[in-house]
């Protein structure tokens, strides 16, 4: 029921081109830019990512640039800055971790290239800050979407050479073609560097693998462009959901059993034993039994491989005596999760999806919850947060 995010690097891949395409696809700009907060620089105050609509080629979809205030010095930064501005961002731990993975991807091939230790690393080419806002952002784009899993198509690379600091090199970098080797890559006639490092490391830390677009049913495209412009061709990746399919039908048992000699206390441990046993969902109704006497159905809905454990939780935790199997046929939708961002921090809200459409948005409870406690706010305060914002990302 997850789905699968395509990465189509038609012209070819770097940072600024992914971010923007998963910004279009519809990723949390609250989370991109919450991502970025704690980020730190000498001399640096903020860093934040701009976006704008552009147009190549009669395809539209966003540009993106890192914004920084004040302007940083000229010049690069050592590895070790970039790792702790990573390491100081309010963003998830995941999201650092993928950050600070694609970092060292990126630090190992050039200390591979130059023969020094990785430490030794001086990041030139790619800005410091700008590589750092690419790679918190992007990693923090593909958290907010709920990316079960990633592919990407071949990797185009151009020809000729590049100018870098240590002169003009041949086109795409060493560094590139050392990240990207075990990957599928083209030789396109563009006299343009169209994988970048920080592109090449973080399709090599997204990806779960390569090839053709996975077969499925084709949800939103998002198109991120790059700054250079190309003659009669689009400067462009582009990055699409592939879905399973359209709302599964799928099987289910309900188990259930009537109480009327069970002391409240011991009722409220049926639903919880229910869950712990395997049912996707557990209930409790009251009933009126014979004589009159007031009663409980215990209800749990269980996949067939569930049922048997979950009749005996019931035997286990209650007086019953007979437990009832039902099957049913049931539609289910597409679900997702998506993070987004709340003024007490970042709160999952799941998604149900219908050819495609959100029909249906819940924050998690458990979520707002831990957010309420830890800002000493109602709990409903956040869950109306979290929805709103959702509501806000869909429009």
């Amino acid at each position: 029921m997850d789905r699968h995010l395509y990465i189509d690097p038609f012209t070819g891949a770097a940072g600024d081109m992914l971010l923007a395409a998963l910004l279009d696809l519809g990723a949390d700009p609250g989370a991109v830019g919450a991502a970025l907060e704690g980020v730190r620089f000498p001399g640096v105050k903020r860093v934040r990512i701009e976006t704008a609509p552009v147009e190549q080629c009669g395809l539209r979809g966003l540009g993106a640039r890192v914004l920084v205030e004040p302007e940083p010095p000229a010049g690069g930064q050592p590895v070790a800055v970039l790792r702790d501005a990573i390491a100081g961002s309010r963003a998830p731990e995941p999201v650092r971790d993928r950050a600070l993975a694609a970092l060292e991807t990126v630090a190992r091939a050039e200390a591979a290239v130059h023969g020094v230790p990785p430490e030794a690393v001086h990041f030139h080419e790619l800005g410091g800050v700008d590589t750092v806002a690419d790679l918190l952002g992007v990693c923090a784009a593909v958290a907010s979407l709920g990316v079960a899993a990633v592919t990407c198509g071949s990797l185009p690379l151009g020809r000729g050479t590049i100018r870098c600091a240590h002169g003009r090199l041949p086109n795409p970098s060493p560094a590139t073609l050392r990240i990207l080797e075990g990957a599928p890559v083209h030789g396109v006639d563009l006299a343009l560097e169209t994988v970048t490092p920080t592109g090449a490391a973080l399709v090599r830390t997204l990806a779960d693998g390569f090839g053709p677009a996975p077969a499925g049913v084709l949800g939103r495209v998002g198109t991120g462009f790059g700054t250079s412009r190309i003659d009669g061709r689009p400067n462009c990746t582009r990055v699409w959901w592939v879905a399973p399919g359209a709302p599964a039908r799928e099987t289910v048992w309900q188990v259930e059993a009537t109480l009327d000699d069970l002391p409240g206390e011991l009722l409220a441990t049926l639903v919880p034993a229910c869950l712990e046993a395997g049912a996707l969902d557990a209930w409790l109704a009251p009933v009126l039994g014979k004589k009159g006497r007031p009663a409980h159905v215990a209800t749990a809905l269980c996949p067939p491989d569930a049922a048997g454990p979950v009749e005996d939780a019931l035997f286990r935790h209650s007086s019953t005596l007979g437990v009832r199997r039902t099957r049913w046929d049931r539609t289910v939708l597409e679900r997702m999760w998506q993070e987004v961002s709340t003024p007490w921090g970042p709160v999952r809200v799941k998604v149900g999806l219908r050819d495609g459409r959100a029909v249906n948005r819940a924050p998690e409870f458990e979520d707002c919850a831990s957010r309420a406690r830890e800002a000493g706010v109602p709990v409903k305060d956040v869950y109306e947060a979290a929805l709103a914002a959702a509501l806000a990302r869909a429009d």
